[in-house]
């Protein structure tokens, strides 16, 4: 993630190159290690998004991203890995009221909130993000 911490009229000029220079680095092999680099209006929204990093940075899922500069801490040493992210992801659920075998296509991480509170017979809020897979329910409780 990147804050770009420069007078407004800057801003797109560095963003530009920096969003350039990222997607164009390589690991000693050669290979591309950034997959795709986000602008802060293309992941975020909402009242807050004005304190959202300027450019968030989605690797390769072979490269671990660090906040070390240097091709020595990126690629030499013992690695502190604690984890990786990933733009897809498993949803698993069980439970009364849950189709048995139902197979849930492209759903998103900011339905999983409300889904939860649905299965939980909970009323969802109205300014949550999200909303609840009703599909998944044979009868979902509002």
């Amino acid at each position: 993630m990147f804050y770009i911490n420069a007078p407004e009229e800057e801003r797109e000029k560095i963003k530009a190159e920096l969003k350039e220079k990222l997607v164009g680095l390589e690991s000693p092999q050669g290979e591309k290690i950034i997959e795709q680099v986000f602008e802060r209006d293309d992941i975020y929204f909402g009242e807050f998004v004005g304190k959202a990093p300027d450019l968030v940075v989605q690797a390769k899922p072979w490269c671990e991203v660090n906040s070390a500069l240097g091709a020595k801490q990126w690629f030499e040493g013992e690695s502190s890995w604690k984890g990786i992210h990933q733009a897809e992801g498993v949803f698993v659920i069980n439970g009364k009221n849950v189709k048995k075998g139902f197979r849930a296509e492209e759903k998103s991480l900011l339905d999983l909130a409300p889904t939860v509170l649905a299965a939980m017979g909970v009323k969802i809020p109205e300014d949550l993000d999200g909303k609840a897979m009703e599909d998944i329910f044979e009868e979902v409780s509002k």
